[in-house]
Order: C-alpha cells, then structure tokens, then sequence
C-alpha cells in the first residue's frame, strides 16, 4: 500500500526540532561572542586568567595573560562567524536542502571548539542539533525516500 505523496514529503518533527534548536542556539552564541570579545579587557577578566595560568596545569606553561586574551578574542571571532552561517543554514534545512546538511556537518566542530571558551552549555547543544540530521528518519527525508 503507498502513502499518498504528501505525508511521503512531510518534514519530520525531528528535523524541525533540530533545525529551530540550531538557529537559537547560533543566535544565542553569537551572542556569547560578542560579548566575550566585549570583555576581554576588563579586570575580572584579567584577574580570572592571572588565576587560571597560576594554577596547574597551566601555571608551567609559559603563557601569559596577553596570549590567552589573543586565544580567546580568535576563538569569538571563530565562534561568531560560525554561528552566524549556521544560523543561516539552519533555515535553509528546513527547506530540504542537502548542501546546508552538510556545511552544517562541517561547521559544528569549529563552533563547538570555539564555543567552548564562550557558552559551554549551548555550543554541544548545536553540535548534537546538527547530529540529529543525519539519523532516521531525517535521513531517509533528506534522501527524498
């Protein structure tokens, strides 16, 4: 017995799910982008990295206080930009679009090492929102099955 062509082409729940979870997400670590790059001069700042690199296992390291801000200012800037094309791309999957799958599949590790530094809460919820593409039965829909 066939199913009549419209439940065949229906989007499933879980794609949508994933794809509204990867647009908030990226807009809320855009966000936590700015708002890193906006503090990173400040003395709490400053005095959360002096104290981080006097303990261990940092504290032999050789690093300094202007080398990690360096670090964390490329990490937003990675972060932001990442997050900005995801979020693009997550409304373009909601239009079926194989290609922005898989620069979504491409982006979600940058965006999870970068988001490390600003959100580590919502950047591993992205990366599991872009997973979820690629399990049944979003698979199956994006393979037009």
């Amino acid at each position: 017995m066939s199913t009549p062509e419209g439940e065949r082409n229906a989007r499933p729940r879980q794609v949508t799910t994933a794809a509204w979870l990867i647009m908030g997400g990226s807009l809320l670590l855009v966000l936590a982008a700015f708002q890193t790059v906006s503090g990173l001069h400040t003395l709490e700042t400053r005095e959360s990295i002096e104290r981080l690199l006097s303990e261990q296992p940092l504290a032999g390291t050789g690093l300094d206080l202007e080398s990690v801000r360096s670090v964390l200012h490329v990490a937003a800037l990675v972060l932001g930009g990442c997050a900005t094309a995801t979020a693009i791309l997550g409304y373009q999957v909601l239009r079926r679009d194989r290609n922005a799958r898989i620069a979504l599949s491409v982006l979600a590790v940058p965006l999870v090492v970068a988001g490390m530094t600003s959100d580590p809460f919502i950047a591993p919820m992205v990366g599991a929102a872009i997973a979820m593409l690629w399990v049944q039965p979003a698979r199956e829909w994006f393979a037009r099955r």
